[in-house]
């Protein structure tokens, strides 16, 4: 399913800003984002991107191994890593690798137990 959030999505957050304003302090990069179906607010864009998503049902990323889909980039790289057998998140007291950065978080604690 697309929803085209260039059309429908861009009059809740009134469009983008402009590549000069973004990372600085300035008015565009402060707009605040809110979303039309729920409290949530940001002022980060693609983070209410991602987050309508949830309720438009959009997932736009698509794994090439399997049919699951993504509605943020980054989960479907995070994804990708259970075929490859990528573990780029490495223990810096053993030898314990891991494909997701939260589970080292979680390895690192047993270490300190």
């Amino acid at each position: 399913m697309s929803v085209g959030l260039n059309s429908e999505a861009e009059q809740y957050s009134g469009g983008g800003g402009t590549a000069a304003g973004r990372g600085r302090n300035t008015a565009v990069s402060r707009k605040l984002h809110q979303c039309p179906v729920c409290p949530y607010t940001t002022t980060n864009r693609s983070h209410w991107i991602v987050h309508y998503r949830t309720h438009t049902g959009e997932k736009p990323y698509s794994c090439p191994y399997c049919p699951y889909e993504a509605v943020a980039n980054s989960d479907l790289k995070r994804h990708i890593r259970i075929h490859t057998g990528e573990k780029p998140f490495s223990c810096p007291h053993c030898s314990y690798q891991t494909a997701v950065s939260t589970s080292l978080k979680r390895h690192i604690l047993t270490h300190t137990r």
